[in-house]
């Protein structure tokens, strides 16, 4: 991805301020603001990487048929693992993803090899989970006109349409596809949803959307 200096968040065309739902934003910048509070007030950096999985927080899943994963936090990307009903899981972070049944969060499971990322509407979350990504975002400019969907692939829903030139603050990033399409990057935005990192212009690096990355 090219880097370059981008437009300040005060330059946001109004369509930016418009995509997502306002529930997301309210909810994804507390969650930013609480973490740079934390940091000024030094608490150390506020993500730090874990090795050891007892260190999580805890999820239980509740699902008669078992739950099963995705390799990123969408219903439209190819299935992983399959979580029996009842199995205790370790959680590195949660995201905005895919709705399922009204529930839109996303929780990555703390685990060896692919990535495994799981609704919450089927788990139990015993603890506080923190947001995927860092506390600090990364300034991004659209290079061109943009969907921003509501989980990062193109068969998920598109929630509004961006122009060129938009400049917004990222978050993180996952690699991810739809089931039967190519992979790509996906980033997602603080105040709306996801795009296509192809589509984005950054000034900064773009973490990966984990705790432990």
């Amino acid at each position: 991805m090219t880097t370059h200096s981008s437009a300040s968040m005060t330059d946001v065309h109004p369509a930016a301020r418009r995509a997502g739902s306002a529930r997301r934003r309210v909810r994804r910048l507390t969650a930013l603001a609480g973490a740079t509070l934390a940091l000024a007030a030094g608490l150390g950096v506020a993500h730090t990487a874990t090795a050891d999985a007892a260190n999580f927080p805890k999820a239980t899943v509740h699902a008669d048929g078992g739950l099963i994963s995705h390799r990123s936090p969408s219903t439209e990307s190819p299935r992983g693992y399959v979580f029996d009903n009842g199995t205790r899981l370790s959680v590195d972070c949660k995201i905005d993803g895919s709705t399922v049944k009204g529930n839109d969060d996303w929780y990555l499971i703390a685990a060896e090899g692919d990535a495994s990322w799981v609704s919450g509407r089927y788990l139990t979350v015993h603890g506080e989970p923190e947001y995927c990504g860092l506390a600090v975002t990364a300034p991004v400019t659209t290079t061109e006109r943009t969907g921003v969907f509501e989980g990062p692939t193109k068969s998920d829903t598109r929630e509004d349409t961006l122009p060129k030139g938009v400049g917004m603050e990222a978050v993180c990033y996952v690699d991810s596809e739809a089931t039967g399409q190519s992979r790509q990057r996906w980033v997602l935005l603080s105040e709306s949803g996801w795009v296509r990192a192809s589509a984005l212009d950054a000034s900064k690096k773009i973490p990966y959307c984990s705790q432990t990355a």
